[in-house]
């Protein structure tokens, strides 16, 4: 009994410290990367006057390193540490909690609804951060590698259609009909990557992380030329050869990013999973 409760308080105390830092360091990169992204993207618009180069520019400051550096920080506070039930929620929450954060030091209130789609995209891109960095680390143990190509395909419907319609939807010029779209889309891909998991033990290593966005790439690729046909415009056949190339290379980020909110259903499954474990442990040990 001793031993349980120097167990439980060490292993609280280490869940604590974890929090601080995370919340602090995920604040940092929010407020910096953020600022970085921007500040790039209207350097380039007024130096040199690509919008396709800007775009890039941001994509990839905004939705590629912005999560690589939360998933090194992440590897360099757990290690190899995994971490499941109450004390991964509790890190997935302070991990939010610091990037919402930093953009709050940063930029100006939001709407509810803004901020509303700020929690749940950053909740899941949390998720799939812990994810990637606890099967990143741990890729020699045992597990096999995520398949995603199943995921992949249903993700891709999901995507082409969400993108597709999105334009439709602003025209209406609601912020809040816009941000529930928004909302709308996270908790599909979220669902699917859930429901698409073959059991827990799927770990997303390398590979399969690139064939999903290798997926979502194309399928924003399509998107576009639906919402062009769907609303009479010429977003892509109007752009010279160079934008174009420029322009599909900045989807090749939102690509990863939109997959790394697909992967954080595989979080949501390994929890589910810990908990009935933890619960079947309690009921066995009375």
């Amino acid at each position: 009994m001793m031993d349980s409760t120097v167990g439980t308080h060490a292993k609280a105390s280490s869940t604590i410290l974890w929090a601080i830092l995370i919340f602090f360091g995920s604040m940092a990169i929010s407020f910096f990367v953020d600022g970085l992204a921007i500040s790039l993207r209207v350097w380039l618009e007024n130096r040199v006057g690509s919008p396709g180069l800007s775009a890039l520019a941001y994509n990839s400051v905004h939705y590629f390193l912005y999560q690589l550096a939360v998933i090194l920080l992440l590897i360099g506070i757990l290690g190899r540490v995994r971490v499941s039930g109450i004390r991964a929620v509790v890190l997935l929450l302070t991990l939010t909690a610091g990037k919402l954060a930093g953009r709050a030091v940063a930029e100006q209130p939001p709407a509810p609804s803004q901020l509303t789609f700020s929690f749940f995209v950053s909740a899941a891109l949390s998720a799939s951060a812990m994810l990637l960095a606890e099967d990143l680390l741990n890729n020699g143990k045992s597990g096999k590698p995520a398949l995603p190509y199943s995921l992949g395909s249903i993700t891709f419907i999901a995507v082409t259609l969400w993108f597709a319609a999105f334009p439709l939807i602003d025209r209406f010029g609601s912020l809040d009909l816009s941000n529930s779209s928004r909302i709308g889309m996270v908790l599909t891909l979220v669902v699917l990557g859930y429901m698409e998991t073959k059991g827990s033990t799927a770990k997303w290593t390398f590979l399969p992380v690139v064939t999903m966005t290798a997926y979502l790439t194309v399928a924003l690729f399509v998107s576009t030329l639906l919402s062009d046909l769907m609303m009479s415009t010429r977003t892509i056949a109007s752009l010279p050869a160079q934008e174009l190339v420029l322009y599909l290379a900045s989807r090749v980020p939102l690509a990863f990013f939109l997959s790394m909110i697909a992967i954080s259903g595989t979080f949501v499954r390994r929890l589910s999973v810990s908990r009935l474990d933890q619960r079947w442990s309690h009921l066995v040990n009375k």
